[in-house]
């Protein structure tokens, strides 16, 4: 039995990673139709870079206000402007 005090759970915001992924590979990446697969693409690397640890979790419900617009109401006002709720 693994030892308890080693073991991790890892909480992903999930659209955040998609909307950092999206903006972070070059729009150019695309499928052979021509749909755009930069997103896709980095939200995979990165889940798979983190899928060493034991536990994860992805969250990708939006109808709670984000971690991150309670922080700061500027980040907030960013997100409403870039569409994301």
């Amino acid at each position: 039995m693994p030892d308890k005090r080693k073991q991790s759970v890892m909480l992903i915001d999930g659209y955040g990673l998609i909307f950092r992924a999206y903006h972070a590979i070059d729009s150019a990446m695309s499928s052979s139709s021509g749909e755009q697969t930069n997103a896709v693409f980095g939200f995979t690397r990165m889940l798979l870079d983190v899928l060493e640890s034991q536990r994860l979790l992805l969250t990708t419900g939006l109808e709670y206000a984000t971690a991150r617009a309670s922080i700061s109401r500027a980040y907030a006002d960013l997100e409403t402007a870039a569409g994301v709720q």
